[in-house]
């Protein structure tokens, strides 16, 4: 039994050293621990890239099918008049298309730093799930304006997104395959039974699955967010930033 557990730890720690070495290249700065607190382990680093992956394809999809599902116009309400002369549409797959580049770890512009329980999440709320910091400099000014090169941005995973209560029931924050797999489960009693109704299969649980929680945390970076705000209000953006 103790061979199998050192086994086990020894494959997990050779598996997470491959995909950091392949990410490091592409962008990617998980900060380890520093002097035993918070940092990113090698399990941390694992959830992440799992889900940052899943992050990815769900922004593409969501690029390619923008407008396809009704959520779209009962979300952003793209015929209301204040919408009008603004293509909003254009900008949302914009968006999205820069969250999956981030997500894969390709815009190389901006090196995003992740962090593990860090001094991040205890400026916030116990409840903080996940956090992210940008400089007010990177978001305002264009490059040629910067008078030093501004910090990267900091994504922070705090504890609520690692640790699952129970069996990630209810409203718990859960890794996207055991949601998926939830949801599943609940689809197919409702298929059996039409008197059922599969009540967690809801917009709610699929706003905890920790990829969707990267997905909100990457929209939050200036890079992303850029098309929505020039959709909505170019003055107050400056080119090329």
């Amino acid at each position: 039994m103790i061979f199998l557990s050192v086994f086990q730890h020894l494959t997990l720690f050779l598996v997470v050293w491959q995909v950091q070495a392949q990410v490091a290249s592409r962008g990617f700065k998980f900060t380890g621990r520093v002097r035993g607190r918070g940092g990113c382990s090698a399990e941390d680093v694992a959830v992440i890239l799992k889900e940052l992956e899943i992050a990815k394809e769900a922004a593409e999809a969501a690029a390619r099918h923008l407008t396809n599902y009704p959520y779209y116009d009962a979300f952003q309400s793209p015929n209301h008049p204040y919408f009008q002369g603004k293509n909003l549409t254009q900008a949302a797959r914009t968006m999205y298309r820069r969250i999956a580049r981030i997500a894969d770890g390709f815009h190389v512009d901006d090196k995003f730093r992740i962090e593990c329980r860090s001094e991040v999440c205890v400026m916030s709320d116990d409840d903080t799930i996940a956090a992210t910091v940008e400089s007010a400099m990177r978001v305002i000014l264009p490059p040629s304006l910067w008078l030093k090169r501004p910090d990267d941005a900091v994504i922070a995973f705090c504890e609520p997104f690692f640790k699952t209560k129970g069996l990630g029931s209810g409203t718990d924050i859960v890794s996207t395959e055991l949601r998926l797999q939830q949801f599943k489960e609940e689809l197919d009693k409702a298929k059996k039974n039409p008197d059922v109704r599969p009540d967690s299969v809801n917009m709610r649980n699929v706003g905890n699955m920790r990829s969707q929680i990267v997905l909100h945390e990457l929209a939050h970076t200036a890079y992303a967010s850029k098309p929505i705000a020039e959709a909505l209000n170019p003055k107050a953006w400056v080119k090329d930033l």
